[in-house]
């Protein structure tokens, strides 16, 4: 799936850095992200990577159709990994 998902990226027009192989990696990993502030931190246990760069990467895998973004209320929004399963 990883690498499908950075294919599909690479064919919509970015180039993929090291910290975005890592944040693909790491949601394909959890598949569905409740906080993308939790996320982040999380990622930053094992990785140097940026707010701005999650929160672009997250931007621009929603365009692509990679994530669907779920608004919850109050502000608060989770991401989804979209798949064959829950297209």
């Amino acid at each position: 799936m990883k690498e499908e998902i950075i294919e599909t990226m690479k064919n919509r027009g970015c180039i993929i850095t090291d910290r975005q192989k890592w944040i693909v990696e790491a949601v394909c990993q959890v598949e569905v992200i409740d906080s993308i502030d939790d996320f982040w931190i999380k990622l930053r246990e094992n990785r140097s990577v940026s707010w701005s760069t999650v929160r672009t990467t997250f931007r621009f895998m929603t365009l692509c159709g990679i994530l669907r973004r779920e608004s919850r209320g109050n502000r608060s929004v989770s991401y989804r990994l979209m798949t064959q399963d829950n297209t």
